[in-house]
């Protein structure tokens, strides 16, 4: 799923979920004040949450906070931070990529890095790892992704661990995309 030039207010302009899972999304060039609420036991896992022109990410919850596995929340216009989070029940980050401003959010959890994601090129919004992207192979693996795909439809573990983020790096060779 690619959430891409939303507009509005309220939190959530590009993705709000209360409860629920997503997996390999792109949420990017979005314009308001929060792109992707993400509350209460929700999961995400493998997305990235990049170029808004907002928070890239809040979440909230009183009871059971939300989990992040896998997730890229970068380089997002909001003044200082890409993670905001509220409520009493912290989310949990597992093998994330977020900027050093939300270094306190990144502190419940394990395996994730502050270091900038490097992306192929963000002046025209690919945002697939480079080559020398610290988020290559720095995943979490899961039962799930025996089968899965990214977001381009490509085996979603392809050199022994899973990378962060909605796509998976390639080594070598040429990738076309349909739209």
């Amino acid at each position: 799923m690619i959430v891409y030039k939303n507009y509005g207010l309220d939190a959530g302009v590009g993705v709000y979920l209360g409860s629920a899972t997503t997996d390999n999304c792109l949420v990017y060039g979005n314009i308001g004040s929060v792109a992707a609420r993400i509350d209460n036991a929700s999961l995400t896992r493998n997305c990235t949450i990049v170029g808004n022109y907002t928070y890239g990410l809040q979440t909230y919850s009183v009871t059971v906070g939300p989990r992040f596995e896998n997730t890229v929340v970068y380089y997002n216009n909001n003044g200082g931070t890409d993670i905001n989070r509220g409520g009493t029940a912290h989310p949990i980050f597992t093998n994330c990529c977020a900027g050093s401003a939300s270094s306190d959010a990144l502190t419940n959890g394990s395996g994730n890095i502050m270091t900038a994601p490097m992306f192929v090129n963000t002046n025209i919004s690919n945002y697939r790892l480079a080559n020398n992207s610290p988020c290559f192979n720095r995943g979490a693996n899961r039962e799930w992704m025996t089968n899965a795909v990214d977001l381009d439809g490509r085996t979603r573990i392809r050199y022994g661990t899973v990378d962060m983020g909605a796509y998976e790096r390639i080594n070598a060779g040429t990738i076309y995309r349909s739209h």
